[in-house]
């Protein structure tokens, strides 16, 4: 059985206001009502039955039938809405809540109502209506619901640009903009006069797209005129998608561009990068001063290169390039030395590399190619070869070696040539410390460690010269020098040097030395003849030839009183002959020594020359050996002599004294001087004999001999002999 609804009383028999009341209610959309604020009294109009199933009969003109049928979660706030109304000065007031109809289905309705005031202001009555809303909120709802799943922003807003309807998943940590305006929203970012003429076109009718970024997100707003039925604008509609990740992206990727690009500026290699067909898409600076010139044509690019094999010289043929191989074949091509001409004509030396650029699916669409340009690097290498050949020929020439050590990984590094050195033929050896060590002879070992400790310590010399044993037993001589790198602490961290064989050397100066020794000897001992043969012939004149003087003089003076002239010949003869016996040996050296000799002497050759003198002779505690009073007495006999026939002094001082051992003669005039540097020269070629004398008179005592002297200021000549002199003249 199916209801049916009774039917309404014709027009006729009811009273034509109730007639009214009941078609209005047919077509009514709202539910009037009216209250008294003065206590609880509230009456409804008729829809309430059309619009919520009340019929006129159930429902009581009082405010708690309302309350009951209110949903319970928003009964408080909507009667705190009225009542904050009531209490102040409003006119109405307007709510939204859930309303239970008849059947118990709740319903969403929107309430609002004008307040009626006394003169005071007091609230007296309020008029208001309710409408049933629920599909309206059941649209929004689902239109919120959506909106809330698309990965945008949608903002409505009024002809003033304050939104009043936001909603949207898009930037969802940005806070409702429900409320606020458009200069409000933007006031600090940097797109903020953009957006607002944006909005300026929409609201005239006009759309825009452009893209926003406040440096923390970035949107692309889309902005369209809000029109209502009639088609007049009354606001803006914005659409904002998040494209932050897009834009953050694309910066890196330009970002990267830039840094590739610099890189590649900045890269001393050449890089190209090609393309499947051998087109260069890009290549850097360094690539095109390595060629001078860069063809972008791979084919002409391959034809007009010049290459040749470093190692053999033969030319490159158009498809044995690098790049060729792996853009062809997929081929890697690593280090290739090769000579090129370049396109402005030079002649040039590079390490070539290519590899080929695959795709995700391994697909080869390209090709990068590096080049290096090692003209510079390759002709030294070579010239060192050559340097190091000449050094190898070198060293088996001049037997020298160098070497090498590491203090931290104590490795050592060593030429032929120094191995040699140590060890001979015997290669078994030379890669520890240890070995070279060992090949110190015995009577050098101890030394030689001493000085390698001085030597890094930083006490030390450098140069070292000691004996090693080959492994044959022979003996030989090296020299050494060595240098210690050190770090900022100054630690040593390296030592190196070279050696050199000086076994030769040392057996030349040995075999100088034992020939200096006998000409040393052989020296002494002719001073000692010739002093020995001095005395004799002193001896001689003052016994011999003295006595037959003597006689031959009383004869005559016997024969002949009045032959004066021959007896005074006899007399001078008598008087040269015991000068001459005293220049030869003064009879007083012997008999009363070295004080009294020289006194005697310089005052005798100083009168004769007319020189003035003076004598400071130091007593001596000890007469000294007799070697040593000899050759002081020559020196001093030397010096006198030529100061008189040299010097044109006018005085002469003769000094002598002992102290520490050494027996010092000082003879000084105020001559006219002399250049010793040349005079020594002339010497050393045959010349200026006294002086030569004196210097080996001097040495062969084991002493030395200083001159100091220049022309126009006098000479001073200083001998120091030891007194513990063993050596005779």
């Amino acid at each position: 059985m199916s209801a049916t609804r009774p039917p309404l009383a014709p027009s006729s028999l009811l009273p034509a206001s109730e007639a009214r009341d009941r078609l209005l209610a047919r077509v009514a959309f709202e539910a009037t009502w009216e209250r008294d604020l003065g206590g609880d009294e509230l009456s409804w109009d008729a829809n309430l039955e059309s619009i919520f199933g009340y019929p006129r009969d159930e429902v009581v003109d009082h405010i708690s039938w309302w309350r009951d049928r209110v949903h319970p979660d928003d009964l408080e706030q909507v009667e705190e809405t009225s009542s904050q109304a009531i209490n102040s000065a409003a006119a109405g007031w307007s709510s939204e809540y859930r309303f239970r109809r008849r059947d118990g289905s709740w319903a969403w309705v929107a309430s609002r109502c004008a307040i009626e005031r006394d003169d005071r202001g007091r609230a007296r009555r309020a008029v208001g209506a309710m409408i049933d809303v629920s599909q309206l909120k059941e649209t929004e709802s689902r239109l919120r619901l959506f909106t809330e799943q698309i990965p945008a922003r949608a903002c409505v807003t009024d002809r003033d640009l304050r939104v009043v309807w936001d909603a949207g998943a898009g930037f969802s940590s940005s806070p409702s903009a429900l409320g606020k305006t458009v200069p409000e929203l933007f006031a600090q970012s940097p797109d903020r006069e953009r957006v607002l003429e944006g909005c300026r076109r929409a609201l005239a009718g006009e759309s825009c797209m452009l893209e926003i970024d406040d440096g923390t997100a970035a949107a692309q707003l889309q902005l369209q005129p809000f029109r209502d039925p009639a088609g007049n604008v009354t606001g803006v509609v914005g659409m904002a998608v998040d494209i932050t990740d897009r834009v953050r992206r694309e910066a890196e990727v330009r970002a990267g561009q830039l840094l590739l690009r610099q890189v590649l500026d900045t890269l001393p290699v050449g890089v190209a990068v090609m393309d499947r067909a051998g087109d260069l898409l890009l290549y850097n600076p360094a690539s095109g001063g390595i060629w001078g010139g860069t063809i972008v044509s791979g084919r002409e690019r391959w034809m007009k290169s010049k290459g040749y094999w470093h190692a053999s010289g033969q030319a490159i043929a158009p498809d044995e390039w690098a790049s060729r191989y792996a853009l062809n074949e997929g081929r890697t091509s690593r280090d290739e030395l090769i000579d090129i001409e370049t396109f402005d004509g030079l002649r040039k030396t590079i390490e070539n590399y290519a590899a080929p650029i695959r795709d995700g699916a391994g697909a080869i669409t390209g090709a990068v190619i590096v080049n290096e340009d090692v003209t510079e690097r390759v002709r030294a290498e070579e010239a060192l070869r050559k340097t190091e050949r000449l050094l190898v020929d070198a060293e088996k020439l001049g037997q020298t070696g160098g070497w090498e050590q590491d203090l931290v990984s104590q490795q050592i590094v060593n030429t032929e040539a120094n191995l040699r050195l140590f060890f001979g033929d015997d290669r078994s050896k030379g890669a520890r410390l240890e070995d070279y060590a060992e090949a110190v002879h015995p009577d050098d070992r101890d030394w030689v460690t001493r000085r390698r400790e001085q030597l890094l310590a930083g006490t030390g010399s450098h140069d070292i010269e000691y004996r090693v044993v080959w492994p044959d037993g022979s003996v030989h001589w090296i020299f050494g020098r060595a240098t210690v790198v050190r770090d900022e602490s100054g630690r040593p961290i390296r030592v190196y040097g070279t050696n050199a064989d000086i076994t030769e050397r040392k057996h030349a100066e040995e075999e100088l030395a034992r020939r200096a020794r006998q000409q040393e000897a052989l020296s002494r001992k002719l001073i000692e003849a010739q002093e020995a043969e001095r005395r004799a012939v002193a001896r001689e004149l003052h016994d011999d030839f003295g006595q037959v003087l003597t006689a031959l003089k009383l004869n005559l003076q016997r024969r002949d009183r009045d032959d004066a002239e021959s007896i005074a010949l006899v007399d001078g003869a008598i008087a040269r002959m015991r000068d001459l016996a005293q220049d030869l040996r003064p009879p007083l050296f012997d008999e009363f020594g070295l004080e009294a000799s020289l006194s005697w002497y310089v005052e005798r050759e100083a009168k004769r020359a007319g020189l003035a003198f003076r004598l400071a002779l130091a007593h001596l505690e000890k007469r000294p050996p007799i070697a040593v009073e000899t050759t002081c007495f020559r020196i001093a006999q030397e010096a006198l002599t030529n100061v008189i026939r040299h010097a044109q002094a006018r005085s002469v001082d003769v000094e002598l004294s002992e102290a520490a051992g050494t027996l010092q003669l000082v003879v000084r005039d105020d001559g006219q001087g002399f250049d010793v540097a040349a005079a020594r020269r002339r010497a050393a070629q045959g010349a200026s004999q006294g002086l030569l004398s004196m210097h080996e008179r001097v040495a062969l005592a084991g002493g030395d001999l200083e001159i100091d002297s220049a022309p126009g200021r006098g000479t001073t000549i200083r001998a120091r002999l030891p007194l513990a002199a063993g050596g005779g003249a």
